[in-house]
């Protein structure tokens, strides 16, 4: 879990950078399509595979995840109105731990479908043994402690072939899932504003009042709207100021 928690250290600050300037739709699809790729990188992994190979998808998925939630948050919290931020965050929250946990059963579940039917046992396993190693990869390791040496080496390679088949199978089915959420994002946050009127109100008063009836203004980006139009800094712009 190291990995995963240096990369969001690093890349949260730098996506909240670079949402003004790229845009949501954007970033959330370059999140989303990193995913894919790590995806696609595990189902190229073998069992015997070195953990310096290992750690790239690893990284790869955490930048994907990142970048991700971190536009999806700031979306919702700032969607909200103030008085219902707290609220807007809770459901942020609770979203990605119930997408999470849906993912994670349904993704177990193709792995674990697979493994059980490729599983090819060695001749002579006994049947307790076999449907021991049928149930999962903890039960093959655990049945074959109590084979002899040659029956529980076969027994264990045949587990660990099942599992990586399994394994690469769930992750293909994610890579099109994250694939078709990518384009989906692309499109439906495409009008979303990369900054949203609190964060200048201070520096602009009245500005989520003034780019209200300044749609053409709000629509080109908050932050174009109120650096780059002919409104000076620190403007009042309420009015009859």
């Amino acid at each position: 879990m190291l990995p995963p928690a240096g990369v969001a250290i690093v890349v949260a600050p730098m996506i909240g950078m670079l949402v003004p300037k790229i845009g949501r739709a954007k970033l959330c699809c370059f999140g989303l399509g990193v995913g894919a790729v790590a995806m696609a990188f595990y189902s190229t992994l073998k069992a015997d595979t070195s953990y310096g190979i290992v750690i790239i998808p690893i990284i790869l998925q955490a930048i994907g995840a990142v970048s991700t939630f971190t536009v999806t948050s700031d979306t919702i919290v700032n969607s909200a109105p103030k008085e219902r931020s707290g609220a807007a965050s809770a459901l942020a929250t609770t979203a990605a731990e119930l997408g999470g946990a849906l993912g994670m059963a349904v993704l177990g579940t193709i792995l674990n479908n697979r493994y059980t039917h490729t599983l090819e046992l060695p001749q002579g396993t006994p049947a307790q043994v076999a449907s021991a190693a049928r149930d999962s990869l903890g039960g093959a390791l655990q049945a074959a402690a109590a084979l002899p040496a040659k029956t529980a080496s076969a027994l264990l390679d045949a587990a660990d072939a099942a599992f990586m088949r399994g394994l690469h199978s769930a992750v293909m089915v994610n890579v099109v899932l994250l694939a078709v959420v990518a384009i989906t994002a692309l499109i439906t946050l495409r009008h979303a504003p990369a900054t949203y009127p609190e964060d200048y109100e201070e520096e602009f008063p009245g500005l989520s009042e003034y780019l209200a009836h300044h749609p053409e203004e709000a629509a080109a980006g908050l932050d174009g709207a109120a650096r780059q139009s002919d409104v000076p800094p620190n403007a009042d712009l309420r009015p009859g100021t």
